[in-house]
């Protein structure tokens, strides 16, 4: 499993570090033969300009802001055969 843990890692690296700048790298797996059971933890920093972090912001709101107003639009507007019917309630064939 160890070796199997190794080759995921290493092998996904390269692909990771096209999509994002990785600075320093520091992954380690380490092995205890003594442990009773097997167990895995580990630790995550991220960091991200605030440029970036306003640049993703505005481009994933902009499209969800239209799919809200064209929703609310929606939500706000009787189905078509209920307005049809409404019109024909109004005004009565004479």
């Amino acid at each position: 499993m160890y070796g199997g843990l190794h080759a995921l890692v290493w092998t996904g690296m390269p692909a990771l570090e096209k999509l994002v700048v990785i600075r320093d790298p520091g992954i380690h797996l380490g092995i205890d033969f003594d442990a009773q059971e097997t167990r895995a933890e580990g630790e995550l920093g991220i960091s991200i300009r605030l440029g970036t972090l306003i640049a993703v912001g505005t481009q994933l709101a902009v499209p969800a802001i239209g799919w809200l107003r064209r929703f609310m639009k929606r939500r706000r507007m009787p189905p078509a055969s209920k307005a049809a019917d409404n019109k024909a309630a109004e005004h009565p064939a004479a």
